[in-house]
């Protein structure tokens, strides 16, 4: 489907104009009139789906492509482990009295 910008503006304003032509009409459920603004609403409908779809995709790209950048950043290594606990050389001091 065309997602030219713009693309979808021009669907809805299709959509608009074949509604308003079927109120015109008496709200007719049969014939041509229906029949086209069935099709352009469908179309439309399809379009914003398409849309949606790209965008989510775009985003979850980015947010991965930001993501993968931030772990190199910290561990120096792709998929380092950085983030994990060091182990404490002495035993942490147990009921309050400090460690010797």
């Amino acid at each position: 489907m065309d997602l030219r910008p713009g693309a979808l503006d021009d669907l809805k304003q299709q959509c608009i104009e074949a509604t308003t032509l079927r109120r015109m009409a008496g709200c007719l459920r049969s014939g041509d009139i229906n029949a086209n603004r069935t099709k352009v609403k469908l179309r439309y409908k399809q379009a914003v789906n398409e849309a949606a779809r790209d965008g989510e995709a775009e985003l979850n790209d980015e947010l991965a492509n930001h993501l993968c950048t931030k772990v190199i950043q910290v561990s120096g290594r792709p998929g380092g482990n950085d983030f994990a606990p060091k182990i404490l050389s002495q035993p942490a001091p147990s009921m309050g009295y400090p460690a010797r």
